[in-house]
């Protein structure tokens, strides 16, 4: 993939303005990779906050707090083989804990990554198809000043 360097140095310029700082994917994996100062504005920040610091919280290893927590061994409950009637574990994941309490923000911020970084996605300027409403939608577009958009009958809410 071709690095867009001019891109890519405005599109820092206007994090670093904004104070918004993008998790590495080894970090979204392993949150005790965080550096302390994202640490403390997480336990300052809400997990349903519009706030880009957010963005360190897509993974399955939230706290189950609303306000400032930090990160666990992960959010899933095993099923019981008296409960389901079979021998195999049955594991589910807990989607609450997850900014907007749901996992689908991780793919959307996962297709958003390379192209910032790369220099492909030109802030201020180009619209995306993407998350519209919530906490990763608003840091979203608070990172590339960019305006969501979509197609006729795609991602429609229910």
């Amino acid at each position: 993939m071709k690095i867009n360097e001019e891109v890519l140095n405005a599109t820092a310029q206007q994090c670093k303005e904004l104070g918004v700082v993008i998790p590495t994917f080894a970090q979204m994996n392993d949150p005790s990779l965080l550096p302390e100062p994202v640490r403390e504005r997480l336990r300052a920040t809400g997990l349903m906050d519009v706030d880009p610091i957010n963005l360190f919280r897509i993974t399955w290893k939230n706290e189950p707090m609303m306000q400032g927590g930090l990160f666990n061994g992960g959010n899933w409950i095993e099923f019981p083989s008296s409960l389901t009637g079979v021998e195999a574990r049955i594991i589910g994941m807990v989607g609450r804990w997850f900014p907007t309490g749901a996992h689908k923000v991780g793919a959307g911020f996962g297709c958003l990554v390379p192209r910032l970084v790369t220099g492909q996605l030109i802030h201020r300027r180009k619209r995306r198809c993407g998350p519209r409403r919530g906490t990763i939608a608003g840091a979203v577009r608070l990172i590339v000043r960019c305006s969501a958009v979509r197609r006729s009958g795609f991602c429609r809410r229910r």
